[in-house]
């Protein structure tokens, strides 16, 4: 068995000497359902306020004795809700048309893991995980004071000026490889 069941474990207080010098803060560990002999399929939707949706998807496949993996799947997208107000500066132009959303979001992500047990005390884990996210983040939050170049008039609520719709992308691959072999005394 894996010394690691599934679950999240949120560690308070500083955890530089295990994770690093910039987990001052704490640390959160995730950890995700190793493949097993069983045949599972779990999925979910949802949708939101703003035209958001999104859904999740798991499956996981035995395909030998010996050899079994798991996929899951996320996705969520939303307009966002502060949309680009009108500018009031008489010299003003504004490169966004008003009413855009400007915290909008796009979130995606995908992750294989499979499981090889090539002798009785042996286990191979291997994960795979992409992802990519597109979210404004706190970028656009400064925006929501509505002060341009001076006093700019007020603004309906939710509404900000801007002349760009912020987006902080990113997109990311991991990979690992835990190989386990018990020798009696230790693993």
């Amino acid at each position: 068995e894996s010394a690691a069941a599934e679950g999240v474990d949120v560690l308070r207080g500083p955890q530089g000497t295990v994770f690093g010098r910039n987990a001052t803060g704490g640390a959160i560990m995730i950890f995700t359902p190793d493949p097993s002999q069983a045949f599972d399929v779990k999925a979910s939707a949802n949708v939101e306020e703003r035209d958001g949706y999104g859904g999740t998807a798991y499956v996981n496949v035995p395909v030998s004795e010996s050899f079994a993996f798991n996929v899951s799947a996320n996705y969520r997208e939303s307009d966002g809700w502060i949309k680009e107000g009108v500018n009031t500066l008489p010299s003003g132009t504004q490169a966004l048309a008003p009413g855009k959303a400007l915290n909008s979001l796009r979130h995606e992500g995908e992750r294989v893991k499979f499981l090889w047990t090539p002798g009785e005390n042996t286990r191979v884990v291997g994960s795979f995980w992409h992802g990519e996210l597109r979210d404004p983040g706190a970028v656009i939050y400064p925006a929501i004071s509505n002060t341009l170049m001076g006093n700019v008039g007020t603004q309906p609520r939710n509404r900000a000026l801007a002349n760009y719709a912020p987006i902080n992308p990113a997109k990311f691959n991991q990979g690992s490889v835990k190989i386990e072999h018990n020798f009696g005394d230790f693993t």
